[in-house]
């Protein structure tokens, strides 16, 4: 949904769906192989579409965090958070306002399922 809110073409929706719903992994130790599992959630490792893909994904944590008020600008500039894959740092002029940051994160993300 949140890359038909972006007019991804339905195209493209179907062949990354169908791409992504074929995902498999196994795990190598020394010489041996694990049995092959599917995946049913998250994106590919390595893939050069995973991060944009990720960054549409949780475009909304940032965006909330932005309009919070909470958070930090320079020359109003919004550097309240940084976010890079799966690590997320945020900046705040306060200890309360660090806890506000965080519930909107966590309420954001809930939304989400993550």
């Amino acid at each position: 949904m949140k890359c038909m809110n972006h007019n991804v073409p339905i195209a493209l929706l179907n062949i990354s769906v169908n791409w992504y719903g074929m995902c498999t992994v196994d795990v190598q130790w020394d010489n041996a192989f694990s049995d092959v599992i599917c995946l049913q959630c998250g994106v590919r490792q390595g893939c050069v579409l995973s991060p944009v893909l990720f960054t549409v994904y949780v475009n909304d944590v940032i965006m909330a965090l932005s309009a919070s008020g909470y958070v930090c600008y320079f020359h109003g500039m919004f550097v309240g958070c940084f976010m890079y894959a799966d690590d997320l740092l945020l900046l705040s002029p306060s200890f309360c306002d660090l806890q506000l940051m965080i519930d909107i994160c966590c309420a954001e993300l809930e939304g989400i399922d993550v």
